[in-house]
């Protein structure tokens, strides 16, 4: 009996000493885990938006992306010697190398950490990649952030704000950039809404919409109206009459800052046979902001004709100012010549009015001339009256000189100038334009009289 007692206290001392073994190891407390090393991650790409548009320049909105990566395996890693290493931020057991720079906009690799030879501890478990996700909104290796495609639409959203017009798109952008020019016979784009030019009207061409010119384009708060086109010169034969086309309108300026555009001029019209010709009439000036000065009036077309007559084209109006600003000057008329027939010259166009604080009154265009080479009469156009100025002490705009007749065979009657336009408060008005000079051989030859306003 008291051997078997003695058995059974020696195999209970055996496995507390056993146990005891096992929970103290001969190496020492356990190290605490090494931190988990996150790659060094750097953007190598940005989203580039490009140069936005300026009121006198404004770029086209563009956008880059790189493609998207996808997750690594685990247990791999692969070096990228394109780009540059910092030792301080390698992961242990690198040799100095840094982890590969990986694009913001690619998925992020995860690597395992295996045990260190010779170690007790167990290696790190590797996150596994995660199933694709269906059904919206899911994060997987598809799932990765805006790839080139997305970036360019964000671009394109940008430039429905900020954008030049082009041909196929005149108006700019809603917000800035300038308009584009027009093609023949199409109207230039308008500008922005807050910042931006009008852009120029295109001169007609006789084969498209019937020689018509464009109209320039208006501006939005700041900017320039756009310049109208010319319009298309016409010639005919036998007895049909030559029309030139009319000249484009300016744009208008920004409601706040900027000039209007200025009127293209009128076609010209040419019938050497027996049919008459009239030139086209110049487009009128545009309107002014707040601040700024009116379009100037086009030109009027020259009209030429063998045994038929020929009239001048009627010179535009000129812009009107609002509160500072001068008003735009009228167009000249167009200049008249027939070889057997009658020939009148064409009117000078109005002025516009000065701004209601600041400047002065446009001056009145000067008539076009008139001659004929045989026994028919020629006569002058009117010159145009000058604009009304409102600002205090500011004189009114002086009117156009009348045309000057010419038929050596025939009567010679001088164009009568324009008036003068109305001074503001304390100013005086401006001066009349001069009568244009009347010869020919009849004696009903006479000049013109002058504009009333101020000698």
């Amino acid at each position: 009996m008291a051997l078997a007692a003695t058995r059974i206290i020696t195999a209970m001392a055996t496995g507390l000493l056993a146990t005891a073994a096992t929970s103290f190891s001969g190496d020492g407390p356990s190290p605490e885990p090494a931190p988990q090393i996150r790659p060094y991650i750097q953007a190598s790409s940005m989203v580039n938006l490009g140069a936005f548009a300026t009121p006198n320049g404004l770029l086209a909105a563009a956008a880059k992306a790189p493609a998207a990566g996808s997750f690594a395996r685990a247990g791999t890693f692969t070096p990228n010697n394109s780009v540059a290493t910092d030792p301080t931020l390698a992961p242990p057991g690198t040799g100095g190398a840094m982890a590969s720079e990986r694009n913001l906009f690619g998925t992020m690799p995860i690597h395992s950490i295996s045990a260190a030879s010779g170690s007790h501890r167990s290696p790190k478990r590797t996150l596994a990649t995660p199933a694709l996700l269906t059904g919206g909104g899911g994060i997987g290796n598809s799932a990765a952030l805006p790839t080139a495609a997305g970036v360019g639409s964000i671009g394109a959203l940008v430039a429905i704000f900020i954008s030049n017009g082009t041909p196929e798109h005149p108006d700019a952008g809603l917000l800035i950039g300038n308009g584009a020019d027009g093609g023949p016979g199409q109207d230039g784009g308008n500008g922005g809404l807050l910042f931006g030019n009008g852009g120029r009207g295109g001169d007609g061409v006789a084969t498209v919409n019937g020689g018509r010119a464009g109209n320039g384009g208006n501006a939005g708060l700041i900017g320039n109206g756009g310049d109208g086109g010319n319009g298309s010169n016409i010639t005919s034969s036998d007895n049909i009459v030559a029309f030139g086309r009319d000249g484009g309108d300016g744009g208008n300026g920004g409601r706040f800052l900027g000039n209007g555009g200025n009127g293209g001029a009128g076609g010209n019209a040419q019938n050497l046979d027996r049919g008459g010709t009239v030139g086209g009439t110049g487009g009128n000036g545009g309107q002014a902001g707040l601040i700024g000065k009116g379009g100037n009036g086009g030109h009027g077309g020259v009209a030429l004709a063998g045994s038929g007559t020929a009239r001048g084209g009627q010179g535009g109006t000129g812009g009107s100012a609002v509160l500072a600003g001068n008003g735009g000057d009228g167009g000249g008329g167009g200049g008249t010549n027939s070889n057997t027939g009658n020939a009148v010259g064409g009117n000078g166009g109005t002025a516009g009015e000065g701004g209601l604080n600041v400047g002065h009154g446009g001056h009145g265009g000067d008539a076009g001339g008139a001659r004929v080479g045989g026994t028919g009469t020629a006569t002058g156009g009117n010159g145009g009256n000058g604009g009304n100025s409102h600002a205090l002490g500011r004189a009114g705009g002086g009117g156009g000189e009348g045309g000057n007749a010419s038929a050596p065979a025939g009567t010679g009657i001088g164009g009568n100038g324009g008036n003068a336009g109305h001074g503001g408060i304390g100013g005086s008005e401006g001066t009349g334009g001069l009568g244009g000079t009347g010869t020919g051989s009849n004696p009903a030859s006479h000049n013109g009289q002058s504009g009333s306003g101020a000698a």
